[in-house]
């Protein structure tokens, strides 16, 4: 989006470009502290060398509006004021627009009547007059947004507060930007605003605005469509990856419980399929570990490989564990209490040490994704 705003919003379309870029141009606007320090000279040359005016006269024709207004006429309302002003801005370098509507402030809206619509939504009607139009300009400050700036204040500081959304305030009905050329002269409300004070016209017309908060001593306040979107969309991020971490997590207890509960139905009744679990288990925890049986090995190689490759068994733990699992697959003979009780110690240790050997996110893997340790 800035390389939008900065290729769309620097044009110096005005007879006088050059001699606003000699005044401007060289200015630090490096920091969005200084493009308010540059809107402030704006404002203030503003202020000490134009009078604000509601009936300046026509611009002559073949004049710039800005040129004619700043070197010649020196007096103008809004739409002279926010049409140099962005002239200014841009020959500064700051990309600006101008922007035209309707602005009423908390003192406005003191004076008018209004009416509750709907309450529950804290939303209100109120009747705009066309003298409430005006124009003003907006300035960009990179990857924060735009900041509604007033040029037309009498104080000669006219920036308000920023706005990241690029409508204005929320009781004013925007238009979009219209540039000021030789031949296209800017024209807004404000001119009408002219015209219907000399014909003594008094036509009202009625604006509707929305808040999503109850207006308090004035003002109002709104979050932005915008902002709205990016609050749903972190939701919904948060949402999915709470909601994946508490399937794992689910999952985890899942496979430890049945694994637990198999063990035990057999425990008592059937041993060798206990060692048969365990061996498995293990397995599981040594390829884990990088420490795999190839196709081509015995059983006892493997149990010699084991103790060579892994650091959390010793070589002959390997062999009883191995030894003790043929015996579960090939032997007659039953698995005594004491051999079972035996492996479950040897397994035991390995899942132990080698969960405790790893780094933090091993360790999350080794519990969460290979579900070897509780």
């Amino acid at each position: 989006y800035n390389d939008y705003v900065y290729d769309t919003y620097l044009d110096v379309k005005t007879d006088c470009a050059e001699q606003l870029i000699e005044m401007f141009g060289g200015s630090n606007i490096s920091s969005a502290e200084k493009r308010y320090v540059v809107a402030d000279r704006v404002a203030k040359y503003l202020h000490d060398n134009c009078s604000y005016s509601l009936s300046p006269g026509k611009v002559p024709e073949g004049k710039d509006l800005v040129d004619y207004f700043l070197n010649e006429s020196h007096e103008g309302y809004c739409t002279y004021y926010a049409s140099a002003a962005v002239m200014m801005l841009r020959a500064a370098g700051i990309p600006a627009r101008y922007v035209n509507g309707f602005y009423v402030t908390g003192d406005n809206l003191a004076k008018y009547d209004y009416n509750i619509v709907d309450d529950s939504l804290f939303t209100y009607q109120y009747d705009v007059l066309d003298s409430d139009a005006h124009a003003w300009v907006e300035f960009y400050i990179d990857d924060f947004g735009w900041v509604t700036f007033d040029p037309t204040n009498s104080s000669g500081t006219g920036y308000q507060e920023p706005e990241t959304e690029s409508a204005t305030d929320e009781n004013v009905a925007t238009e979009p930007e219209i540039e000021t050329t030789k031949d296209n002269p800017v024209e807004t409300e404000s001119q009408t605003e002219k015209e219907d004070v000399t014909n003594g016209s008094t036509d009202e017309e009625t604006v509707e605005t929305s808040t999503l908060s109850e207006p308090t001593g004035g003002k109002t306040f709104r979050i932005s469509e915008r902002t709205l979107k990016m609050i749903l969309y972190v939701l919904i991020i948060v949402i999915l990856v709470s909601g994946f971490f508490a399937f794992i997590i689910l999952r985890h207890k899942y496979v430890l419980n049945k694994w637990d509960n198999m063990y035990a139905e057999n425990r008592t009744d059937n041993k060798k399929e206990c060692v048969r679990m365990l061996y498995r288990r293990m397995e599981k925890i040594l390829k884990a570990l990088g420490v795999v049986r190839d196709d081509y090995m015995t059983y006892e190689e493997f149990a010699v490989h084991i103790g060579a490759n892994c650091p959390y068994i010793s070589k002959e733990n390997a062999v009883i564990a191995v030894s003790l699992y043929e015996k579960a697959l090939f032997s007659d003979e039953d698995i005594t209490e004491s051999e079972l009780a035996e492996f479950e110690a040897i397994e035991d240790s390995l899942r132990i040490s080698a969960y405790e050997g790893q780094h933090f996110y091993r360790k999350i893997i080794f519990k969460y994704i290979y579900n070897i340790y509780r």
